[in-house]
């Protein structure tokens, strides 16, 4: 899975927010605000990635333990989902 094409992270006083471009900007009604750990796994869904592996990511880079980083992962691809921002 990954991000799909027209997507980009900025960064705007502390806060990571997902802005779309072109034709999906139409769609959309409000900014997506994400907090660490999600702009961490947007950076990691830019290329192809799976879950597995995403989890182990933030296994790696938070001391957190894996049915959080399982957690997390998870709910944050089904945002993204939600939203039409992730290719399968």
């Amino acid at each position: 899975m990954k991000i799909k094409k027209g997507y980009t992270l900025t960064h705007v006083s502390n806060e990571h927010i997902l802005l779309p471009s072109g034709e999906d900007m139409v769609r959309f009604d409000r900014l997506i605000h994400i907090n660490d750990i999600g702009c961490f796994l947007f950076e990691k869904l830019l290329d192809d990635i799976t879950k597995e592996d995403l989890v182990g990511h933030v296994l790696s880079q938070y001391d957190i333990d894996e049915k959080t980083a399982r957690n997390d992962v998870e709910a944050f691809i089904n945002q993204l989902q939600k939203q039409g921002i992730i290719d399968e």
